[in-house]
């Protein structure tokens, strides 16, 4: 079977200090130490063998690894998704620092791909130590930054020489990295060997690692305190109600230390409070006072002054009082299917707001229910509108005020006739009327006449 070999040339790099020696001057010969440095080249050859074709045997890829340390050959395998399939170990020249990758770890680059190249240098120009803290040594500097290795880790081995830490005691030895996004060192979990001088530590990416060692901290000045921000709470009360007095204090010397905080009112000490707290912290200290004279009352905390006012407690105010009244009923009385509005007034006389229902009943069955809320003092008119398809005479019941309308049975009314005898006699007086009225004119023009002719013959 033919397969075609894809040849990848992994070149590590190690530039590893041989004498690890501290930033800071020895302080006793005024000389620097000469640093030495050694170069590990390690080439790491991976064969990628060409999947078998179609219808052939054979299984998953396999990868070899040929490392050459320091004349020392190796071979180990690695799989195409980058775990380690033999432990790799490395070593510098002096033995003061060594790498172990072991079996089964996964060995990624930043891209996430299986890692192409790996690069160990001694960083020369590393950045600040945090304030009390020396860097032993120099920082190596392991690229291609973001490289991570997973289940396990990497294990990095320090070899240090007690002889160069100075004032730096062996048991605050730590390894860290740089986190250049957040400018600051990071302490890794660690192992410390005092007996053998070794720190041991497991790593899960590639960056910035240096030894770092605590300097001892100065003698601890004593306790001293600082009380600070009075508050209280509330500043006007009535009598017999508490006020809440609270202040902070601090300690701001270097050792623990206990203090008495003393509260006075009106010049006379009212309570004392002693607190312990640690160096550098604070605590807040609180006191509580209720006063049942009327006045203003002077606070003083440690120098820290104040003031509170006390005032009589006033009447609790009349519970709310929802009294219904002035039930009317419009029209009293329709025909079946005509609405009748039935209204009350409802008026709360308490100091407090308060609600209520309104319940409207029809002959002792509930038609509808109003609820309202009212406030002081205020009064608000609630009523409903009722229409009734049956006659008779409805009893309306409202929070205990009654009334009742009344409805008819509605009536049809025929526009009469015309009325020809009674027409016919009006017309027949008229006539009649006319009549008399004719002769009697007549008559009288007639005795006129009859009299006129009488007194001539005379």
């Amino acid at each position: 079977m033919k397969k075609a070999l894809a040849v990848l040339t992994l070149v590590m790099v190690v530039m590893l200090l041989c004498p690890i020696a501290t930033l800071a001057d020895d302080g006793e010969d005024g000389g620097e130490s000469d640093n030495a440095s050694a170069t590990v080249d390690l080439t790491v050859t991976v064969v990628v063998p060409t999947p078998p074709s179609s219808g052939e045997g054979g299984g998953e890829p396999t990868y070899t690894i040929t490392t050459n340390l320091l004349g020392s050959e190796q071979i180990k395998n690695i799989s195409y998704t980058g775990e380690v399939l033999q432990t790799i170990e490395a070593t510098s020249p002096d033995g003061s620092f060594s790498i172990t990758l072991p079996k089964g770890s996964t060995a990624l680059g930043p891209d996430g791909k299986r890692l192409q190249t790996l690069n160990v240098n001694i960083y020369e120009d590393p950045p600040d130590s945090p304030e009390g803290v020396n860097i032993i040594g120099l920082p190596y500097d392991f690229q291609p930054n973001g490289a991570t290795f997973q289940d396990p880790p990497m294990v990095l081995t320090w070899h240090y020489d007690p002889d160069t830490l100075g004032d730096t005691p062996e048991e605050s030895l730590v390894l860290a990295y740089y986190d250049d996004d957040a400018k600051v060192w990071v302490e890794l979990e660690c192992e410390v060997d005092t007996e053998n001088n070794t720190i041991t530590a497991k790593v899960t990416h590639f960056i910035i690692f240096a030894i770092l060692g605590k300097l001892p901290p100065p003698p601890p000045t004593p306790a001293e305190f600082v009380v600070s921000d009075l508050a209280i709470s509330p500043v006007e009360v009535y009598t017999g109600e508490l006020v809440s007095i609270r202040v902070m204090v601090a300690n701001t010397g270097g050792q623990s230390g206990s203090c008495n905080v003393t509260l006075k009112i009106n010049g006379a000490v009212e309570d004392v409070k002693e607190v312990t707290i640690s160096a550098g912290l604070s605590k807040e200290v609180a006191f509580s006072v209720s006063k049942t004279e009327a006045d203003t009352y002077g606070i003083d905390v440690n120098g820290l002054t104040g003031s509170f006012t006390v005032k009589e407690k006033p009447m609790p105010p009349e519970p709310a009082n929802l009294i219904v009244s002035s039930l009317a009923i419009t029209p009293s009385e329709v025909y079946v299917g005509e609405p009748v509005y039935v209204w009350l007034l409802v008026s709360n006389t308490g100091e407090e707001s308060g609600s209520c229902e309104v319940s409207f009943k029809i002959n002792g069955a509930v038609e509808e229910i109003k609820e309202l809320t009212l406030s002081p003092g205020s009064s608000e008119k609630v009523g409903i509108t009722i229409t009734r398809d049956v006659p008779g005479t409805y009893v309306v019941d409202v929070n205990g005020l009654t009334g009742s309308f009344t409805v008819k049975e509605k009536q049809e009314v025929v526009p009469p006739g015309f009325n020809w005898p009674l027409t016919f006699g009006i017309i027949t007086a008229i006539i009649i009327i006319g009549l008399l009225i004719y002769f009697l004119v007549k008559r009288r023009r007639k005795h006129s006449a009859s009299s006129g002719n009488t007194g001539v013959e005379k």
